[in-house]
């Protein structure tokens, strides 16, 4: 399948430092990769990847002093992609829109996203050790004022 992949010109993919939707794009662009996929990915140019690389900035961005306005870097990054044949495109225009909204209302409910997050977390982590819950009140001492005077005296209620 010949999949494009669009990520912000602000980090590279994946990124230096910081960058939760760089991070998640190069993930998922490399084991599509991985998995036999035909994939381009539209990114800043200091970008490392197994995809075919299409450089959109010469470099993530943030990090660049020279950069006030990354507006004009993301629409050449649009008309780049523009640019490039897309096999899918035409499909895509002929859905139904109004099935296309039921259907993604019907899969995408937060309750079932968070469903799958806990899912996800777990099957990363591994579940926790099973550990058998005791249901136990520990009092902890607290300093009161003695009656005959200014010392502190432990107490427990």
């Amino acid at each position: 399948m010949r999949i494009a992949q669009i990520a912000p010109l602000i980090e590279s993919v994946p990124p230096k430092l910081y960058g939760g939707t760089e991070r998640v794009v190069s993930w998922l662009t490399e084991e599509l990769v991985a998995h036999g996929h035909q994939v381009t990915l539209f990114a800043s140019g200091d970008s490392v990847t197994a995809a075919e690389l299409v450089p959109c900035s010469e470099a993530a961005l943030r990090l660049d002093p020279a950069v006030t306005n990354p507006i004009p870097y993301h629409m050449l990054l649009l008309d780049k992609v523009r640019e490039r044949p897309i096999g899918a495109l035409p499909p895509v225009l002929a859905l139904d829109q109004r099935a296309v909204r039921r259907r993604f209302e019907e899969r995408f409910t937060a309750a079932r996203m968070a469903a799958d997050y806990v899912k996800t977390y777990r099957a990363m982590l591994g579940k926790p050790a099973q550990r058998p819950r005791e249901d136990k009140v520990i009092a902890m001492p607290r300093p009161r004022a003695h009656a005959g005077g200014n010392s502190m005296r432990p107490h427990v209620d």
